[in-house]
């Protein structure tokens, strides 16, 4: 509603900046407006009942023969029209407009309600660029004259003239702080005697200093030159009329958005401290899966030493099927941990679908967010977003569960993803300090003296003693046992390996933890209302871009400083 009516108004000055002025003079009845009109004019040319009665209520129309007023609504107005030859008419339409403070029907149009004065006044004033208002001591403060100068105040000049000065006391100090209140930036108040002025024309006489201030200020500032920058004031002024109140509307709304974003922000806190400590509590009890990998780590990188052989073939019995992990982990932290998220992803892909998450591999419970804590956080962020008159966003309606359960899915996936990601990274930085070669040589040393002993002994007992002394072979339980020592060393050098790498575990836990914030955790629950929030504040910034360069445009605005007022919507208009 705001837009359209400032649009028409600028879709009426686009083509138009060159176009001659209209000039309607409004004014509650017997304020003079006729009688100013015919001193404007220096004859009369309207007929005029000034304090006596109303008789304006045919809007008369007066213009010079040259200019061309197809533009105007002339016949629907009904309104009569007179050709005169002034000069000043070569730059301006005058407009004696109907009374608004009386709704009797013309004799001559019937008993139609809608040829009332009113009616056709407000036909009349949206066409027009300058209005003249005409008061009297007893009628300058007329409703009705106000309520239709509000109306139509915004994107046109307004001359203020009180009228009967020769029988009024000057009020025009009162006027002004009436004018000012109603947001009129510097009034301009003049103050004449129209029929006094008028009879000193048609008698030649010398006129009133007032009435020369008042033709003086028409010339100047409505003149050919004039005219192009009146109505770019114009446009500029409706433009600053439409960012100050979408200005005020949105700092309204933004009240109660940054309520609502405070809310999703508290919750989303709330939602990742839980999720934190329950992650927490998990890693924390997988120490023994964190070593078990860290030692498949260092046997990979060892490669072909003994005691790097002898961690692969253990590490064999833990996972020989590369699936085995995926199907022992039941919580997000031994996923994560074992590196089943990766391991297991084909198998995952295969039975989970984005609409009907698994429970035990994608689940809100893996995070500790029982229904009822999320069902309590939608009822809390709800409440926010009717507040904030975002109720057509339809994030929270029940009928989108399914779609719920899908952002649920993805975040915790992402979740999953990332917690993998990050202890990838420090499984492969500790794997890297732990496998450097003065790392690996008292281990190699230790594991492979054994087998150097062991294989000797055996080699000495059958190459000397049996084959040359020709004494009985060594028993196999005599190797068994010495097989026996080897994986009892090896299994022990392994715990000794295992419980150096598991050292710091629980620090690593809180720090991957730690890095999860947010962004990640709990406000993507919200991404549909944090999208309208977005929106909402680019469009405050994009206003506030707009009213700067508002302000800009009409510093720059050339020519002598004009006489004429306006109406501004900042803060005086309130």
């Amino acid at each position: 509603a705001l837009w359209s009516r400032v649009d028409a108004r600028l879709r009426e000055l686009a083509p138009n900046l060159d176009r001659v002025l209209v000039v309607g003079l409004l004014g509650g009845t017997g304020t003079g407006k006729s009688t100013l009109l015919n001193a404007i004019m220096g004859e009369r040319v309207c007929r005029a009942g000034d304090v006596e009665r109303p008789t304006t209520k045919q809007p008369t129309v007066v213009r010079h023969p040259t200019i061309d007023v197809k533009f105007l609504p002339i016949d629907a107005w009904e309104a009569k029209v007179i050709n005169h030859e002034l000069p000043l008419l070569e730059h301006m339409i005058l407009i004696d407009c109907p009374d608004p403070d009386t709704q009797g029907s013309d004799s001559n149009l019937g008993d139609n309600a809608a040829n009332t004065n009113l009616d056709r006044l407000r036909t009349i004033l949206p066409h027009c660029d300058v209005i003249i208002v005409t008061g009297t001591a007893q009628k300058y403060k007329t409703q009705s004259v106000w309520q239709e100068l509000r109306n139509v105040a915004t994107g046109r000049a307004i001359l203020f003239v009180q009228t009967h000065a020769q029988y009024d006391a000057d009020i025009r100090d009162d006027w002004r702080r009436v004018l000012e209140k109603e947001g009129f930036a510097r009034p301009t108040l003049l103050r004449l005697d129209s029929e006094q002025a008028l009879r000193a024309i048609e008698q030649r006489l010398p006129v009133p200093p007032e009435y020369t201030e008042l033709r003086d200020l028409l010339e100047r500032e409505l003149h050919a030159r004039g005219r192009m920058r009146l109505r770019r004031a114009n446009a500029l002024n409706l433009w600053s009329e439409f960012s100050h109140e979408a200005g005020r509307e949105l700092d309204q709304t933004w009240a109660k958005v940054e309520l609502l974003d405070a809310a999703i922000a508290r919750e989303s806190a709330r939602l990742l401290q839980t999720a934190k400590v329950n992650l927490q509590a998990q890693l924390s009890g997988e120490k023994t899966a964190w070593r078990r990998r860290l030692l498949g780590e260092c046997g990979e990188r060892w490669g072909m030493w003994p005691f790097g052989v002898w961690l692969r073939v253990t590490s064999q019995l833990w996972s020989w099927l590369r699936w085995v992990p995926f199907l022992r982990a039941r919580s997000l932290g031994s996923m994560v941990v074992t590196g089943a998220y990766t391991a297991g992803q084909t198998i995952m892909d295969s039975w989970n679908s984005a609409s009907q998450p698994k429970p035990g591999i994608v689940s809100s419970t893996s995070l500790g967010w029982t229904p009822g804590e999320l069902a309590q956080t939608q009822s809390i962020v709800s409440g926010f977003v009717g507040e904030a008159g975002l109720l057509d966003s339809d994030a929270f309606d029940p009928r989108r569960e399914n779609v719920r359960q899908e952002q649920l899915a993805e975040m915790i996936a992402a979740t999953q993803a990332s917690l993998a990601a990050e202890l990838d990274r420090r499984a492969n930085e500790q794997a890297t300090r732990q496998t450097r070669w003065y790392r690996q040589l008292p281990y190699e040393i230790l594991f492979t003296a054994l087998i150097a002993l062991l294989f000797g002994r055996w080699g000495y007992d059958f190459f000397y003693r049996y084959l040359w002394q020709g004494t009985s072979p060594t028993s196999w339980d005599v190797v068994l046992q010495g097989f026996l020592w080897i994986a009892v060393l090896g299994w022990l050098l392994r715990m000794i390996l295992a419980a150096s790498l598991g050292r710091g575990w629980e620090r690593v836990a809180q720090e991957v933890v730690g890095q999860l914030d947010a962004t990640r955790l709990g406000k993507p629950l919200f991404s549909e209302i944090g999208q309208r929030i977005e929106a909402l504040d680019r469009s405050r910034r994009e206003l506030e871009r707009l009213q700067r360069e508002l302000e800009a445009w009409d510093k720059e605005q050339d020519g002598p400083p004009t006489q004429l007022s306006r109406r501004t919507t900042g803060e005086a208009a309130r």
